[in-house]
C-alpha cells in the first residue's frame, strides 16, 4: 500500500469508444490504482457533442458509462451547463487532468483545440487521443505548455496503444532517427489487402466496416488525412521537424485497384 494518496480531479472532452473505455478502467481497476500508485480518479468533468456538465463530487464511471452506451446525451444529465463550450467550462473549473477525445476535425481543430489552450493557459495538464489540435498546432500547443508548467501527453493520438512516440522521444533518445516507415492506418491496410486479393474497393471497405475496422465514415482513413495526421505528429516528436498538415502529399485509396497494387508490389513497394 502506498503510503501517500492522492485524488485526480478529471476532465473527459468527448465520451465515444475512447473514454468509456476509460471509464470501465477507473472502473474496474480502481483497487489496483490505488494499490499500486496511491491514487484515485474522480470524473468532474464530461463532454459530449450536446454540451458539458459538472459534477464537483464526481460522477460515477460505471454509471457513466452505462449511461453513454444506453443512447445517453450530457444535456440530459443533473450539471449540465445549458450554452456552455468544454473550453469555457475549463476556463474556470478546478481540475487536475483533461483528457480530450472529441472527433477530430482538421479545418478547424474544434472543439478539441480550444479545449487544449484553455486547459494549457491555466496549467491544467492534457492528454490527447485526438489527432486534430496537434495536426494543426503542434507547436504552439507545447509553447503554451512549457510557459505554464503543464504537461502534454499525445501516445494515444499514433498507432493507438503501441508506444511509439515514447519510444522514439524517450527509449532512444541518445539516438538520431533519419526516418520512419510503418503501416499507420489499419483500415486502409486491411482494404489494401482485400483489393489485392480481388475483392473490389466498395466491398472490402463494407467488410471493414461489418468487422468494425472502418469507422461508418471512413473518409479521414481512406483519404489519407489520418495517416497524415500522424505523420505530423511523428515528424515534431520524433525527428525534431517544424512540420504542418499543409507539408504532407495526401493521397487515398478510394481508386486504388487490384492492378495497381500488383504494380506496386513488383517495383517492391
Amino acid at each position: 500500500m502506498m503510503s501517500t494518496f492522492r485524488t485526480i480531479d478529471l476532465a473527459l472532452i468527448g465520451l465515444g469508444a475512447v473514454h468509456r473505455n476509460v471509464l470501465r478502467i477507473l472502473e474496474e481497476r480502481a483497487p489496483v490504482l490505488a494499490q499500486r500508485h496511491g491514487l484515485a480518479f474522480r470524473v468532474v468533468c464530461a463532454a459530449d457533442s450536446s454540451g458539458v456538465a459538472i459534477n464537483p463530487s464526481g460522477f460515477e464511471p460505471a454509471a457513466l458509462r452505462r449511461f453513454k452506451e444506453e443512447g445517453g446525451r450530457i444535456c440530459e444529465l443533473e450539471g449540465f451547463l445549458p450554452s456552455t463550450t468544454p473550453a469555457a467550462a475549463l476556463s474556470t473549473l478546478a481540475c487536475d487532468l483533461v483528457l480530450e477525445a472529441s472527433p477530430v476535425n482538421l479545418a478547424t481543430g474544434e472543439p478539441g483545440l480550444s479545449v487544449v489552450r484553455a486547459a494549457l493557459r491555466r496549467g491544467v495538464s492534457v492528454v490527447l487521443a485526438n489527432k486534430g489540435p496537434l495536426a494543426l498546432a503542434y507547436r504552439e500547443l507545447h509553447a503554451l505548455a512549457a510557459a505554464s508548467g503543464a504537461k502534454l501527453a499525445f501516445s494515444a493520438t499514433v498507432c493507438g496503444a503501441l508506444p511509439v512516440i515514447n519510444i522514439g522521444r524517450r527509449d532512444l533518445i541518445a539516438a538520431e532517427i533519419f526516418s520512419l516507415r510503418g503501416v499507420f492506418n489499419a483500415t486502409t491496410n486491411f482494404i489494401l489487402a482485400e483489393v489485392a486479393s480481388g475483392r473490389s474497393y466498395a466491398d472490402a471497405l463494407a467488410e471493414a466496416q461489418r468487422r468494425g475496422i472502418a469507422e461508418r465514415d471512413p473518409r479521414l482513413d481512406v483519404e489519407g488525412w489520418d495517416t497524415a495526421c500522424k505523420l505530423v505528429i511523428l515528424a515534431n516528436s520524433v525527428l525534431r521537424i517544424d512540420a504542418a498538415l499543409a507539408d504532407v502529399s495526401v493521397q487515398g485509396i478510394v481508386d486504388v485497384t487490384p492492378k495497381a497494387l500488383a504494380q506496386a508490389a513488383q517495383r517492391g513497394e
